[in-house]
């Protein structure tokens, strides 16, 4: 043993030069230090990243940008946004608009927001951001990556109730005192002043360096749809957006009008605010709402987006209209348009509907054991598919429809789904195919498979529509609560 390590000790020594490594080696040894960083790593909790940028200019490069890739965006840090350099611009990927409100007390919350609260959070909400708009305005599309970066937009206080930690969450949760989300069900958010004349009145200036915005819909809060809506407008080269909107949704429309012709993709999905998602209403999610408005502003985007995606917005029968099979118009499609004045849409290609629960009396769950089997159901079921074709007759370039129920208590689940693949593509043969998945039986009627025939064949060019009839026995019959993060769990 003593001599093995005599000879141990007479080996020269050896240095390990990390340079002396090949650049890609260096490259990943530092980019996987980031990201065990980014992702909070045991291994590298207690180790400052930011100072590690200074070893040359490989750390700096990989380090900011892992720093800069998403950053935060609120009203303590607009100097920081000013002073953005061009190559850290080039580096964001996500903005994370963050609006901080006061707390109040919440142990347990027992009142809701007194006129006193509304007018202090509007103020924070509206100074953030219009701060922040007015910083983003200072950058040139040039400055950052191509397309423009994700901005979202989070709303919170540290006493919302996702907010509290484990051991208050569940006391305020077992608290009959407590009201919960119901602190803010008489209040919304607004960055918009009204003048003289009660109308209103914002100067939101213009940012060209987002690509992506969204809502973030994990907020108890409601925020004025029309807010929403004007924030949008502001955006000038965002090409999609994903907004979560509730109460007084038909104010949304007006400022929609002003949007930007370069979005493509709309996602929009009506929140409620109720408690308890059992009590929500069967026919809509969305709360104090002027259908015909929506409707109005949702077949507007039909005529200048690509993509559309639509959850608890409409009422299936009343969004389709004049589209609805009745007595008075039976045949599979319409003779002449009865929407003259919104179509057809060119543009558009892919519309997907989560249209909210089948609207029933109470005394069909008296006629039958099953709601699915009664008549009237089926029927209704019927005049969906049949509804939806003549709908789709009116988008030339329709690639994707998807029409499906949300399911919710003893209505059942139930979709229809029309696809077209190929077409435009001279080395893949042109297909159309249209499926319906339900939990009960269900036969489409002959007019109905006639009129899906006949979009395929005009639309696409393809005579032979496949067909596909599949059912969904695992189902449970009270249905899936909705996944409503701004909901008390109950």
């Amino acid at each position: 043993m003593q001599s093995s390590a005599m000879e141990l000790s007479k080996r020269p020594k050896t240095s390990f030069n990390f340079s002396s490594l090949p650049t890609e080696l260096r490259l990943y040894i530092i980019e996987l230090l980031a990201s065990n960083w980014a992702s909070e790593h045991p291994s590298v909790k207690d180790i400052p990243l930011a100072p590690l940028a200074s070893v040359n200019s490989e750390w700096q490069y990989v380090i900011e940008r892992f720093t800069f890739s998403t950053v935060s965006a609120d009203l303590g840090g607009i100097e920081m946004l000013k002073r953005f350099g061009r190559r850290r611009k080039k580096l964001v990927n996500m903005m994370v608009l963050k609006v901080t409100l006061p707390e109040y007390p919440n142990n347990p919350c027992e009142s809701k927001e007194t006129w006193k609260d509304k007018v202090k959070n509007n103020k924070v909400f509206r100074d953030t951001i219009i701060a922040v708009y007015t910083a983003l305005s200072s950058w040139d599309e040039d400055e950052v990556k191509p397309g423009g970066f994700t901005l979202t937009l989070k709303v919170w206080s540290a006493s919302d109730f996702n907010q509290c930690s484990t051991e208050l969450w569940q006391e305020r949760l077992a608290s009959h005192r407590d009201i919960g989300a119901l602190r803010f069900n008489e209040s919304y958010l607004d960055i918009a002043g009204f003048d003289d004349e009660g109308s209103r009145f914002i100067d939101i200036p213009y940012v060209y360096v987002v690509g992506y915005f969204s809502v973030d819909t994990n907020i108890p809060r409601v925020i004025n749809p029309a807010a929403i809506s004007e924030m949008v407008a502001s955006l000038r080269l965002v090409r999609a957006v994903y907004l979560g909107v509730a109460k007084h949704t038909e104010d949304f429309m007006m400022p929609m009008l002003r949007w930007s012709p370069s979005i493509e993709t709309v996602h929009l999905i009506g929140r409620n605010t109720d408690v308890s998602w059992r009590e929500l209403p069967h026919e809509s999610m969305t709360q104090q709402v002027d259908f015909v408005s929506i409707n109005q502003g949702v077949f507007r985007l039909m005529n200048n987006v690509k993509c559309l995606h639509l959850e608890n917005l409409v009422r299936i029968k009343n969004f389709l209209g004049p589209l609805w099979p009745d007595e008075e118009n039976p045949q599979p499609l319409l003779e002449t348009n009865p929407l003259k004045d919104t179509s057809p849409f060119y543009t558009l290609m892919v519309l997907d509907i989560q249209y909210s629960s089948l609207h029933f009396p109470i005394t069909w769950e008296d006629d039958v054991n099953d709601l699915s089997d009664h008549p009237e159901t089926q029927d209704w079921r019927q005049r969906v598919s049949l509804g939806c074709a003549r709908l789709a007759l009116l988008i030339p370039n329709l690639r994707l429809m998807k029409v499906w129920q949300r399911p919710l208590m003893y209505a059942g689940k139930h979709s229809l789904m029309y696809k077209v693949s190929g077409l435009g593509d001279p080395a893949i043969p042109t297909t159309a195919s249209l499926e319906w998945n339900s939990t009960f039986g269900f036969a489409p009627w002959e007019v109905t498979l006639q009129a899906w025939a006949a979009v395929a064949a005009k639309n696409a060019g393809v005579d032979n529509l496949q067909v596909n009839i599949s059912m969904e026995k695992n189902w449970r019959t009270d249905g899936q609560p909705p996944k409503f993060p701004a909901l008390v769990p109950t």
